[in-house]
């Protein structure tokens, strides 16, 4: 019934799958355009295991971000120091506002999943680490 657009996300990941507070079925995932903010649906479209498809990308002001944050497609893993250095202080979607690196940008640089206490023990080491350089 609804005319609004719709954005196709495909998930490659097992059904319950979740990103950007969204949860998502293996394959085909439909949801309204005016459902998702701009963060959302770039942490949405920074995911290797999903692949986001709006059918008003250009009329959209912000453009969805590569696949990957480094530069070409996405390569190998990166180790968490790899990782941080790729990141942008400040972009709110590299760094948090307290100042340390986003899960999901980790996730996607590291391509593994990154709990926000493994992040925070790593994040703590690597300042230690630099501060003692």
């Amino acid at each position: 019934m609804s005319n609004e657009a719709k954005i196709l996300v495909i998930c490659a990941a097992a059904s319950g799958y979740r990103r950007a507070g969204m949860a998502f079925e293996r394959g085909e995932n439909h949801i309204e355009a005016t459902a998702v903010t701009d963060t959302q649906l770039a942490q949405l479209s920074a995911d290797p295991r999903l692949t986001v498809n709006r059918p008003d990308a250009q009329a959209s002001a912000p453009t969805t971000p590569p696949k990957s944050l480094v530069s070409g497609e996405l390569g190998e893993p990166l180790t968490f120091e790899l990782a941080v250095a790729q990141l942008s202080q400040d972009n709110p979607d590299h760094f948090t506002s307290g100042g340390k690196p986003q899960v999901n940008a980790l996730e996607t640089l590291m391509q593994q999943p990154v709990s926000a206490k493994q992040r925070d023990e790593w994040w703590q080491a690597y300042q230690a680490d630099g501060a003692q350089e």
